[in-house]
């Protein structure tokens, strides 16, 4: 289960409190990776004949921040310093038979429509917007999930933080901060 740290109606307190200069990057990253990736495995179609069916049992799902781009390189230097490996759940998941990633969206507390690429492998993308006193921040996720045994799931996230301009002002950036991440899923 998510921490209520990463609960998106905490944004914008937070974005207030970066007027008295609070770091605020950091604090969005954390929140949008958090919400978008807390856990992703999902199919459109659902699984076909050669997928690998997770067993149901407690699992625990670890975040590991990978790279910043875009942003300015303050802003950069303030992410990684502040990336660290998040554990996004511990808790007994149940999987459907035959495997529906969408079935586990309410589970995971998100809201993406999975698409099968090909066996064990699924893709999705999530919006959020969040509007705050200085304008709309949107992070789109992408992440890309892959069922690798019946008690590993790997994700790879990308999200792309865009800011409104007057607090891309504020944090010296014209570009959206682009955040890698991996999300390993484990059935303990």
């Amino acid at each position: 289960m998510l921490r209520a740290s990463f609960h998106p109606r905490h944004l914008t307190s937070a974005l207030r409190q970066y007027r008295r200069n609070v770091p605020l990057l950091p604090v969005v990253v954390c929140i949008a990776l958090g919400l978008a990736i807390g856990v992703s495995p999902a199919s459109r179609a659902g699984a076909g004949v050669d997928d690998i069916q997770p067993r149901d049992g407690h699992w625990l799902a670890l975040m590991q921040f990978r790279s910043v781009s875009g942003c300015s390189a303050t802003l950069r230097r303030e992410i990684e310093a502040d990336a660290e490996d998040e554990v996004l759940y511990s808790k007994p998941l149940t999987f459907s038979t035959p495997l529906d990633l969408n079935h586990l969206n309410a589970t995971w507390e998100i809201d993406i429509d999975w698409t099968r690429t090909s066996p064990n492998r699924w893709e999705g993308v999530m919006t959020e917007v969040e509007r705050t006193l200085f304008g709309k921040v949107t992070t789109v996720t992408a992440l890309k999930t892959r069922v690798i045994s019946e008690g590993l799931i790997d994700q790879k996230a990308v999200a792309t933080i865009t800011f409104p301009p007057r607090i891309a002002r504020q944090i010296g950036t014209a570009e959206p901060c682009v955040v890698h991440a991996d999300i390993t899923h484990r059935r303990r």
